[in-house]
């Protein structure tokens, strides 16, 4: 699978039953933790709920 510009396999986290992986970084924080952080956020979905709705109440579309 292709990695973005700039964005290693070891950023990639797999949720859900999807196979397209979320690109994962960090500061101030080791990045298994980041990543560990983000598969455990709530939602079944590859996109965690509420990353989803940080993206519609951003773009308006709340």
């Amino acid at each position: 699978m292709d990695t973005y510009a700039g964005m290693s396999p070891e950023c990639e986290v797999y949720r859900g039953e999807s196979g397209k992986p979320l690109y994962v970084t960090c500061i101030g924080m080791a990045i298994e933790e980041a990543k560990q952080s983000v598969t455990n956020m709530h939602g079944p979905y590859r996109i965690p709920t509420l990353l989803k709705k940080v993206d519609q109440v951003c773009r308006g579309r709340d």
